[in-house]
């Protein structure tokens, strides 16, 4: 007979407090007497899985103001713990740039249109290296596997929201071209061009190796390889807003493990 399984250990990370989140849900919630009774965070996706930060699923427990006991789930992240990614995260100001999109921009999008937000409720801290999120799991979104990839499904669904999110900042541009002062700095800039050396052109190297192996489609490789040193430069001109062009807020980060999907319960697919 098998040992019994260790119980859940608690891994909530440093700086990420009862009394912060006391404040967030207060905040949230627009209850100023809440209190947290406890907190219990453990990792939210696989060592691995991300890579600009680390997502934590924290169950929390507290009172309201008026006596009634609560739970709560939700998606905290932080900055990843390896030093160089971490170094990245924050001149690049990663954080910041998410915070804007959440506190900011995307409320404002939400006024241009009658749809349903495509995006998890955002809960403000005060703390500019943490972003705390509504845990949509709850509702049965869940992350694509990352290494199978998305087929024409998952891709027709990605692609309309993203296509409905450059149209919605587009038209918020026309209306208040000032929206695009707001937006913090691209990473891809002269004054970052020295970071982005030490790693982009590596990554081009890279997926053009991985593209080459692919049959049939083994001359995107050398594609994907010509370009790897002209890249960056590139990169600049391109996010630079033209005064008479078609200008939208960019994603910036459209990958896998940044997309949710729901599933339909009888064929299992994405909705």
């Amino acid at each position: 007979m098998d040992p019994p399984a260790p119980p859940p250990q608690d891994e909530t990370p440093p700086g990420l407090t009862a009394g912060l989140l006391q404040d967030v849900l207060r905040r949230s919630e627009d209850d100023p007497a809440l209190t947290v009774d406890s907190v219990e965070a453990r990792p939210a996706a696989a060592k691995g899985d991300n890579y600009a930060s680390v997502m934590h699923k924290v169950a929390v427990d507290y009172r309201s103001g008026g006596g009634a006991r609560k739970s709560r789930s939700l998606v905290v992240k932080t900055p990843p713990t390896n030093e160089v990614m971490r170094r990245f995260v924050l001149e690049a100001l990663l954080f910041q740039k998410e915070v804007f999109a959440y506190s900011r921009l995307l409320p404002a999008l939400r006024t241009l249109t009658s749809c349903p937000p495509v995006t998890p409720a955002y809960l403000p801290a005060d703390k500019p290296d943490i972003v705390v999120l509504e845990d949509v799991s709850s509702r049965g979104f869940k992350m694509a596997d990352r290494k199978t990839g998305l087929d024409l499904a998952h891709c027709r669904l990605a692609l309309r929201a993203l296509a409905a999110f450059h149209g919605l900042s587009a038209e918020l541009v026309r209306r208040d071209p000032a929206v695009i002062e707001q937006v913090q700095e691209s990473m891809f800039t002269e004054s970052k061009r020295e970071m982005n050396l030490r790693f982009i052109p590596a990554v081009y190297s890279s997926l053009a190796d991985i593209v080459a192996t692919w049959p049939g489609f083994e001359r995107f490789g050398d594609k994907i390889r010509g370009i790897k040193d002209t890249i960056t430069e590139d990169l600049e001109r391109l996010v630079v807003p033209s005064e008479d062009g078609f200008n939208v807020v960019n994603h910036g980060d459209f990958w896998v493990n940044n997309m949710l999907f729901r599933y339909s319960e009888d064929a299992g697919r994405p909705e």
